[in-house]
């Protein structure tokens, strides 16, 4: 930040962006065409003041309407279309945008349209794109009357047969009374016999005579073809080509034309009338615009498109067709009278009278514009009759501007406000208002409406009203719970409840299906929605024909079909059969959760659509520049252009054949600096995360009324401890038995407080739960740990979480990934996890703000980090710091693990310690070692020149040949026969370092476990049965803890049923050892982490039950 800036709040492009809602590459971008004041460029980064942003709105046209409730852009309109079965462009949404189909406003040159205008726009279009009954495209039609559509269309265009213009299945069609159909055939086949006054009709067949009079002449009457031309003389006449002449009688323009010989003859009539017809279309008045009467009383084509809801085009097109006979051209403007327009909307059974006042009117739009009041706002005062003569003419609203005016005066009378409320919110309660009268929580509110509890409620500046009747039934609901349990609907009939059972999903989906007319035959008695069970028989069975597929087998045989129903594709047989093979091996080879598997189904799909199935050739005969085209084709997505690689290679591999030039893909940009930084969390803050983790008594009361909340609180408390992805966290936290700890409510929170030995219990389960799981990407095993410090919060919010899931299994309504310990996280019945939580998870922030925004990932990273450096610093030697990282992060790969971590250098620049490497020469590292092992203990470090130094003159003295020869001498001693502690000191630092490593790495276990043994594979005690007391036995504390549980309680056991000498002798002394363990444990770790185990309560009981019986060695003063 600019240090001359210090007085007043200055922030990034990156934060500005955010306040805006707008992303940081376009507001860059836009930087550039314009300034503001204030702002501030330091150091190539820009910094915009605070006091600024009102400018910036202004030149960025930011439209403050957006900001009062909930606008789609143009691709979320079409996906909506799309999610309703339509296929929609974003182009389609503009396009009738510019109609005037929807409501919308300008945001920052963007259009948007509001959610209370969606469901209706959607609805509209969708009726528009229906068959209308009575009516068939011309493909049936021609079915029908075993016709060529283009006849059919002719005599649509010509007005013969009743016809519209409609888009069904995403194209535009024409369509025909179909009850017209047979009428107008027999009419035109007697105009057509008409023509055939030459011709010897009695020659032609019976079958041609019933079926087409124009095909198949006999060629034994050719002398009868006078009156007919040849298609070579015809288009001499016509003035055009005679392959376009022919096109035209394939098509069916010239049905009176017959063929001989594979010759085609027209009647003169027909080309004479034809030419007639080409002279009248391109006939155009030339009338001077000295002679064009006064325009009063006219209208352009833009008008006339705007008063009769049709495109510009489609206006012209009606002016060509003789629509508009009286219509004028001056300047190559096209003016249409008034009474053309008012003809035009008779025939089309539209009461004309309407439109003699329509320069007094205004459209919504124009009012809009003109004034201070919103579409929805302007569609009140319409439904309230306050602007009583304004009046629907083909789906728009026009609005005489002396009702305008009047309401204007209106407002001058009382605040706009008060007339809103007046016009909507009549017995409508606020939220504020229901939370002081009613006493119920204002979260609990918002989100019985986001749930269709409220289906009636209002949004109005901000704030949400909802209707007393409404707000009546949920209390009686709520009153008389029993009483709703013994209703019991009609016969045939089903309850919302009993639906949302049935199907599967919750109650609030069961109303959005309902009020999306999912459901037919809905009624009502008394305050109980009732739908007929046929119908939600039908939707289920719709919703399975339509159900995607969600197994890995389903899939495979899913693309498999979709690939081989391919046809008209011969030249493609090798690539679409060697592309099935390779699309299932993909999907075999992907593991992780379903969600990752689809995403990988879906890319190998469109990979299919989009470039294999569109190949010219086979994929392996592909010309370098195809190749080259594809690869570059910014078009298609990376993952589709990385698979199409993948499918190359192995097809030449297959193929036994070589690519003549190596292809590379990558997504990965190289990152700076600042990208490392941008992905962690800087020290001070990471240290901020542990502390607000760590204070119970601040989150206590809101984990307790948000399960949000505690379920966050479980999040971050395992990101801090553990090198977990955050969903494997999510879907792998395991249930508490929170029996053993005896708490059952949230209530017991109030004045109670978790005893360290009650946390460790419940982290001794997460232990015991969490030590078989696998890392759903990799199926590797995950490791739980848990700092000490780190206990306690990670219990308290466990048992919260737990206490809240427990809720939910009472209600057969919820989803199952909702019953997760930390289910939250996931929404609806999908398996994608908000990894980095909703805004009510991130509540639990909201004291913190230099914990805000929250990344799961970034915290992750940070852990990684940290934990790596921590290591690093502390030893000596750095090598055991990625090796522990890649064991907590279950990676297989060590150089994949390098790239969660942004590395440090403590020695300063890569140049100096490259010239100190180089000095110390190849052996250097040798030499460090000899150096780093005598001065271990003298505690005086020495500089990277000065170790430098030190390794120069010890090389002097020693060659390498005579320190192999030490370490000879070493491992002939390490051989000896001596103790445990003895032969780990007399080590080399390199043999040490290896053994270290495999024991952290658990490559070397105890025969009974336990832990790890240094003596592994050779067992010096193989008579042994517990591993515990022995020398090379390395404990490891939460397994050992457990095994000496069970132990104990074996050898109590033992000492009671046995009367052995022998036996009890034996027996008391492992007894001895057991407690021996635990008393150090209980020194080392505390008696609280103990007792989490054997409480000391159990061991002495246990042990006064058999101390008569207890057979100890003797101990000499």
């Amino acid at each position: 930040m600019p240090e001359n800036q210090d007085q007043e709040k200055m922030l990034s492009i990156k934060e500005t962006a955010e306040f805006l809602g707008m992303g940081e590459s376009t507001l860059s971008k836009k930087l550039h065409s314009f300034s503001a004041k204030g702002i501030v460029n330091d150091n190539k980064r820009v910094w915009i003041p605070l006091s600024s942003i009102p400018e910036l709105k202004k030149s960025l046209n930011y439209n403050d309407e957006f900001d009062k409730g909930t606008y789609y852009s143009t691709a979320e309109v079409a996906i909506k279309f799309n999610e309703n079965g339509l296929k929609v462009k974003r182009t389609d949404v503009s396009n009738w945008i510019k109609k005037r189909k929807v409501k919308t406003i300008m945001h920052m040159g963007y259009r948007y349209i509001n959610e209370n205008d969606l469901d209706q726009f959607i609805e509209n279009i969708i009726s528009e794109r229906t068959i209308p009954e009575g009516f068939c495209t011309l493909e049936e039609a021609a079915n029908i009357l075993e016709m060529h559509p283009q006849t059919i269309r002719d005599w649509a265009l010509n007005g013969d047969i009743e016809s519209m213009r409609v888009i069904v299945n995403d194209y535009w069609q024409t369509l025909v009374k179909r009850d017209s159909l047979q009428a107008i055939k027999k009419k035109k086949r007697i105009s057509s016999l008409k023509n055939f006054a030459h011709v010897d009709i009695a020659s032609l067949s019976k079958k041609n005579e019933t079926k087409n009079n124009n095909k198949n002449h006999n060629p034994n009457n050719i002398e009868s073809l006078e009156g007919y031309l040849d298609v070579k003389f015809a288009s001499t006449i016509l003035g055009i080509k005679a392959n376009s002449l022919a096109v035209f009688l394939r098509n069916g323009k010239f049905p009176s034309a017959i063929k001989v010989k594979n010759r085609w003859y027209i009647p003169i009539e027909d080309i004479q009338s034809y030419e007639k017809k080409i002279k009248n279309r391109n006939k155009t008045p030339s009338k001077d615009t000295k002679e064009i009467p006064p325009l009063d009383g006219h209208f352009t084509t833009s008008e006339v498109s705007n008063r009769i809801n049709l495109s510009i085009s489609r206006v012209i097109g009606l002016i060509n067709q003789g629509l508009f006979p009286n219509a004028i051209k001056a300047n190559n403007k096209w003016f249409i009278p008034k009474e053309d327009i008012l003809t035009f909307l008779l025939n089309k059974k539209v009461d004309p009278g309407i439109y003699y006042s329509l320069d007094g009117y205004l459209t919504i739009a124009d009012v809009v514009n003109r004034y201070s009041l919103s579409h929805s706002q302007i569609l009140i005062l319409i439904k309230k009759n306050l602007l009583p003569n304004a009046m629907k003419i083909n789906q728009e609203w026009f609005i005489p501007i002396k009702d305008i005016l009047f309401y204007q005066e209106e407002i001058t009378r009382q605040t706009k406000q008060d007339i809103m409320k007046n016009l909507s919110l009549d017995g409508h309660l606020s939220v504020s208002e229901i939370v002081n009268r009613f006493n119920l929580g204002r979260n609990i509110i918002y989100y019985d409406i986001h749930n269709g509890v409220f289906p009636n409620a209002k949004k109005t500046g901000g704030e949400w009203y909802i209707p007393e009747e409404e707000l009546n039934y949920y209390f009686d609901r709520k009153n008389n719970q029993a009483h709703d349990s013994n209703f019991i609907p009609p016969q045939g009939y089903l309850t919302t409840k009993e639906v949302a059972k049935k199907l599967g999903i919750s109650v609030s989906n069961v109303f959005a299906l309902k009020n999306t007319g999912k459901f037919d035959g809905i009624k009502k008695i008394n305050k109980y929605w009732l739908i007929p069970e046929p119908s939600v028989e039908d939707y289920k069975n719709q919703k399975e024909k339509n159900q995607i597929s969600i197994t890995k087998p389903d899939m495979i045989n899913e693309l498999k079909q979709y690939i081989n129903n391919v046809q008209d594709k011969k030249h493609l047989k090798e690539t679409i059969r060697l592309y099935s093979d390779f699309s299932t091996t993909r999907l075999n080879a992907t593991n992780g959760r379903i969600n990752n598997i689809r995403r990988v189904f879906n890319h190998l799909k469109n990979l299919f659509s989009e470039i294999i199935s569109n190949l010219d050739t086979e994929i392996y005969k592909l010309p370098n520049k195809d190749i080259e085209a594809v690869m570059k084709n910014r078009s298609y997505s990376s993952p589709i252009r990385e698979l199409f690689l993948k499918f190359l290679k192995d097809t030449f591999l297959i193929k036994e054949k070589k690519l003549d030039i190596e292809y590379v893909l990558s997504r990965k940009a190289v990152k700076t600096d600042k990208d490392i930084d941008s992905e962690r969390y800087s020290p001070d803050v990471y240290y901020l995360f542990e502390l607000h983790s760590k204070d119970i008594e601040k989150h206590l009361v809101p984990a307790i009324n948000s399960r949000h909340y505690a379920n966050m609180w479980v999040l971050t408390a395992m990101l801090l401890t553990n090198a977990w992805r955050p969903s494997d966290i999510i879907f792998e936290m395991p249930h508490i038995d929170i029996e053993i700890i005896n708490i059952s409510e949230l209530d017991w929170f109030i004045k109670n407080r978790l005893s360290l030995e009650q946390c460790q219990l419940v982290v001794n389960q997460l232990y015991l739960k969490l030590n078989n799981a696998e890392v759903s990407k990799t199926n590797a095993d995950l490791h739980f740990l848990v700092a000490p410090d780190m206990v306690k919060c990670l219990a308290y919010a466990c048992v919260i979480s737990e206490l809240h899931c427990r809720k939910l299994h009472d209600d057969e309504l919820s989803f199952e990934k909702e019953s997760l310990l930390l289910g939250s996280f996931i929404t609806g019945i999908t398996e994608n996890a908000a990894t980095s939580g909703s805004n009510t998870h991130k509540k639990f922030f909201k004291d913190e703000p230099k914990l805000t925004p929250f990344s799961s990932k970034k915290l992750h990273n940070s852990t990684m980090t940290y934990l790596f450096l921590d290591i690093s610093e502390d030893e000596d030697e750095s090598e055991l710091a990625l090796e522990v990282i890649k064991w907590a992060r279950s990676h297989e790969d060590i150089n994949v693990t390098a790239g969660y971590i942004k590395l440090t250098n403590r020695d300063g620049t890569l140049e100096r310690v490259s010239i100190n490497l180089f000095k110390r020469g190849h052996f250097g590292w040798l030499y460090n070692f000899m150096v780093q092992l005598a001065l271990s203990d003298t505690g005086s470090p020495q500089s990277l020149e000065e170790r430098t130094q030190t390794i120069e003159e010890l090389k002097k003295e020693y060659t390498p040949i005579q320190l192999e020869a030490w370490a000879k001498t070493l491992l002939d001693y390490k051989n000896r026969k001596e103790s445990i502690v003895t032969t780990l000191y007399k080590m080399s630092t390199e043999q040490l370092k290896k053994i270290l490593i495999k024991v952290y790495k658990g490559q070397m276990p105890s025969r009974d476990g336990c832990g790890q043994c240094l003596s592994f594979p050779n067992c010096h005690f193989p008579n042994r049965k517990p591993c515990i007391g022995c020398i090379n036995f390395i404990p490891q504390l939460q397994q050992v803890l457990i095994e000496a549980k069970e132990e104990f309680y074996r050898l109590i056991d033992s000492i009671k049923n046995c009367y052995t000498d022998t036996i009890l002798k034996r027996d008391s002394v492992f007894l001895f050892n057991v407690l021996l363990l635990f008393n150090e444990a209980a020194e080392t770790f505390g008696n609280d982490i103990v007792d989490g185990f054997l409480s000391s309560k159990d061991r002495k009981n246990a042990i006064y039950s058999v101390a008569d019986k207890l057979q100890l060695p003797a101990v000499n003063n």
